[in-house]
């Protein structure tokens, strides 16, 4: 599954990429040690920058490369996505709780630790719309 902006509030920045790594089109991405550039998000990360929209494979001319992509990143705090839950299942009695990522594509419903984003709304026991909890506006 993926993640998607569902309401005004996002904006479109470019960021350079990690070199040599694959992303998944509407992943959710942070920030990598590696030359101030993005990576796919991981379970352990609790500052999200926002959703890449551009796949990348190996195959791209440019994927050993530091290259620039578009990626949508909160403009305002509290700034919508609807997203999948790869472990648990949400509850209405979940909204307003934070939870930690599965991976760079859905949400760990059943880790706090990281706290990387708050479910704002249910839309079925699988999938939500979620802030990022610790976005920094860029």
């Amino acid at each position: 599954m993926s993640f998607y902006p569902v309401e005004s509030g996002w904006e479109i920045k470019y960021f350079r990429k990690k070199a040599s790594t694959a992303f998944a089109v509407n992943s959710l991405v942070g920030e990598s040690s590696a030359l101030d550039t993005i990576e796919p998000a991981i379970a352990a990360d609790a500052a999200l920058v926002g959703i890449v929209i551009k796949e990348v494979t190996s195959a791209d001319a440019d994927y050993a490369e530091n290259t620039e992509i578009a990626v949508p990143i909160p403009s305002v705090k509290g700034a919508l996505m609807e997203g999948p839950v790869g472990t648990g299942t949400i509850a209405v009695t979940d909204v307003g709780n934070t939870y930690d990522l599965k991976d760079h594509i859905s949400v760990d419903q059943t880790g706090t630790t990281y706290n990387a984003v708050r479910l704002y709304k249910r839309l079925s026991a699988t999938l939500g719309q979620w802030t990022i909890e610790a976005a920094e506006l860029r």
